[in-house]
């Protein structure tokens, strides 16, 4: 794939992309699979031009004299586009969203309630908080630690809504946040990884894949009105029965009076052994000790669940939490990818 360095076109009405994309998509799938879904190229002669300027023009797509190919992948959801990254090597590459988890998180994060406030932690190529403003949210604010995710959530805002209560900003957590709102969504990283500095910055969820979501779950009170929510979609190491989060989650919202919720997505855990060893088919000596200690310490078993805390106040000193542990109603709906090549364990 040639490597284009060109960046975005400024001051050009992305409202045209999308059209084109949708048009190229209804009129000539093979094509638009081949762009957009394959990464590879197509003959020049095999598309109208005039059909493509606008794509052209803002950098999406690039042509040479015989050849024209896409720098994105595009994710189509509920009559919305989104702009992500190839799959690569690369560590500051954006997230491509699995339709699964995406038709799953729209439910989940997004209540359908006018008038709210919303920080996104995570944002990532933008879905979420672009969906939120769909839904006629009073405020989006949408954090990412990423400034290529920022980039990419920033040209799809452009392209999928004309709303101007949406803003995407570099951010670590809370460090650049300086207000209180109505809902906390945090698409953060949760994937255990050995080695932090080769990781992907999406996938990096540290050791046990919960570094990032314990700091986000610990810094929330400061930026919640009373009644706010903070809500999470996460996978969780555990053992056999239990998500090592759910252990947790009772002191990490210790600072303050909250209505816990955890509901688990799979009614059976999946082998993080099995999993990882999928996804890595080369296993050096440090990674299998690594994976050995983790199983040593009971956590060997993935849990994908569903994070929901309401703050109810901000006083914790005479009030102990105490957590409300569900059950997914439509988990069979769902086939999370990241899932895919472990094997269930056999618990009845």
């Amino acid at each position: 794939m040639i490597n284009i360095t060109r960046d975005f076109a400024n001051n050009m009405d992305y409202s045209k992309v999308k059209n084109e994309i949708i048009y190229l998509a209804d009129k000539a799938p093979e094509n638009y699979s081949m762009l957009f879904n394959e990464n590879q190229s197509i003959d020049v002669k095999s598309i109208d031009l005039s059909s493509i300027t606008s794509c052209l023009e803002s950098g999406i797509l690039y042509k040479d004299d015989l050849k024209i190919f896409s720098k994105y992948y595009i994710f189509r959801f509920d009559g919305d586009i989104f702009l992500c990254d190839w799959k690569g090597n690369n560590t500051n590459e954006v997230f491509r969203p699995y339709i699964e988890e995406v038709s799953l998180c729209s439910k989940f994060y997004l209540p359908n309630s006018d008038n709210l406030n919303l920080l996104e932690l995570g944002c990532g190529c933008g879905i979420y908080g672009i969906r939120a403003a769909h839904k006629k949210f009073a405020k989006v604010d949408s954090y990412d630690i990423n400034p290529r995710a920022i980039k990419l959530a920033n040209i799809n805002s452009q392209i999928n809504s004309k709303n101007s209560n949406i803003k995407h900003n570099i951010g670590n957590l809370y460090d650049s946040v300086n207000n209180k709102y109505d809902l906390i969504i945090s698409g953060l990283p949760y994937v255990p990884v050995m080695n932090s500095k080769q990781a992907k910055i999406y996938c990096n969820g540290g050791l046990d894949g919960l570094e990032i979501f314990r700091k986000s779950m610990i810094g929330s009170i400061k930026h919640l009105v009373i009644g706010g929510e903070y809500r999470a979609y996460l996978m969780s190491l555990g053992d056999e029965n239990h998500a090592l989060i759910e252990k947790e989650l009772p002191m990490l919202f210790s600072n303050g009076i909250w209505n816990l919720e955890l509901t688990y997505i799979y009614p059976k855990p999946f082998y993080f052994y099995d999993w990882y060893c999928d996804k890595n088919q080369t296993l050096s000596d440090e990674e299998k000790l690594w994976l050995e200690t983790l199983k040593k310490q009971s956590k060997n078993f993935m849990h994908y669940c569903l994070i929901k805390a309401k703050l109810v106040d901000d006083n914790s000193k005479y009030f102990k939490n105490t957590i409300d542990i569900k059950m997914w109603e439509s988990a069979y709906e769902y086939n999370i990818p990241y899932s895919s090549g472990s094997k269930q364990n056999n618990l009845q």
